[in-house]
């Protein structure tokens, strides 16, 4: 169980005690504390939602190592770890939703505000059209008396030449004020139809669903504590004494994406060996390189070139880790206790049977990746003690770029 922190171990051994039944142990005949299945639905009833038995045999059927029936501490471990991080993964989903129905409901008030004002200006405009017809029935009148007046009076042919260019100068101004008003009508129309397009997607019935979800949960721990998503921080253990300002169990954080590139392998022509190939012959200074990388007992490798001494791999490992959550302190304590370890291996085949041969291996604190930003680097590896020390004489190397893929930053360091 060195996954687990000591702070959390001490968690589950106080939950483990408080709900675990004596039981004859099969193997040895010696009575020992098990979880049962009512034991597991009372954990389960007081962390999150209600499980049904039929769910809680296939818990056990599944975690259940030793096929006895019940979960032993360590089971139990690896059960109420794995439970924990699910809920909190549904906890912060439903956390997102909640977010998504606040912004909806942000968007329908807005959409309202935006028609009281448009209704607003409607009236406006429609008390504006009316006065200004009035106003224009009263210069009409007044331009025709002003019009007869001057006939009467003036029999110049120059007069009457000057009025029509006046009326003709009045009549293309009209022309223009009308236009430019046809235009902002226009604009304006278009402003409100685009409105109406951004809140078109919200009908009347998602109107009332939207305000009756925050009528039923009016702020975000009422729909938490209906969801039965609680803060596990709060209630897992009450007799263990913590802070809980220090207590990290966010899976967006604690889950880690580590890219491994390996670019090639230097020196390693002085490990040539004597190989047979079929259908070629014998070789006198060949290899058939291979890396394996391992990270908190993940293992995983690269291809096999063969009759490589000078091997270039550019392949990339990727390592998917679930750094275990607590206490900040206990966190830096995992991840400074683990290492990428690196093993450059040539690989031997001779018919059906083929084996390897450890070369060379070195290794890299994973702090040192999840602390500093992205660069390719050459790790020297140690050459295998076996080895004849004459067969060797110049370091190897081993050119690598290790990068921490998670958008979420690591940013806890000692």
């Amino acid at each position: 169980m060195s996954q687990w922190t000591e702070w959390q171990l001490q968690k589950f051994q106080i939950l483990f005690e408080k709900y675990a039944k004596k039981k004859r142990d099969r193997d040895n005949n010696e009575y020992k504390r098990f979880i049962m299945e009512k034991s597991l639905i009372d954990i389960t009833k007081k962390l999150g939602p209600e499980i049904s038995s039929e769910q809680i045999k296939e818990l056990i059927y599944q975690y259940d190592s030793n096929c006895q029936g019940y979960l032993d501490f360590e089971d139990f471990c690896v059960f109420i770890g794995d439970y924990l991080l699910t809920l909190n993964e549904a906890r912060q989903k439903a956390i997102e939703y909640y977010e998504q129905m606040m912004k909806k409901q942000d968007a329908i008030d807005e959409k309202n505000e935006k028609n009281e004002k448009n209704e607003e200006n409607e009236e406006n405009e429609d008390n504006e059209d009316n006065e200004d017809n009035e106003d224009t029935g009263d210069n009409e009148d007044t331009g025709d008396n002003e019009d007869n007046g001057d006939n009467r009076d003036s029999g110049d042919n120059e007069d009457n030449e000057n009025n029509k260019v006046n009326k003709d100068n009045e009549d293309n101004v009209n022309n223009e004020d009308n236009i430019n008003n046809e235009n902002n009508e226009n604009n304006e129309n278009n402003e409100v139809n685009a409105d109406n397009e951004e809140n078109e997607d919200f009908s009347e019935e998602d109107e009332e669903e939207i305000a009756l979800f925050f009528e039923r949960f009016p702020s975000l721990d009422d729909y938490l504590n209906a969801l039965c998503l609680y803060n596990h921080d709060d209630i897992l253990v009450d007799d263990v004494e913590k802070d809980e300002d220090l207590v990290v169990n966010d899976p967006n954080i604690l889950k880690r994406k580590i890219q491994v590139r390996i670019y090639s392998a230097i020196n390693i022509e002085q490990f040539f060996r004597i190989k047979y190939r079929e259908n070629l012959g014998i070789e006198y200074s060949s290899l058939d390189p291979f890396v394996k990388v391992t990270l908190a007992g993940e293992s995983k490798e690269t291809t096999v070139l063969i009759g490589s001494t000078k091997p270039l791999w550019n392949q990339d490992l990727i390592f998917s880790i679930l750094v275990p959550p607590g206490e900040i302190q206990d966190i830096q304590t995992w991840v400074e206790s683990q290492s990428f370890y690196f093993e450059l291996f040539d690989y031997n085949s001779h018919g059906v049977v083929s084996h390897t041969e450890l070369l060379a291996s070195g290794s890299i604190p994973l702090s040192q990746i999840l602390y500093n930003t992205k660069k390719t680097m050459m790790i020297s590896l140690l050459m295998n003690t076996s080895m004849d020390i004459f067969e060797t004489h110049k370091p190897v190397y081993l050119e690598i770029l290790i990068e921490d893929l998670t958008s979420e930053k690591w940013s806890w360091q000692k």
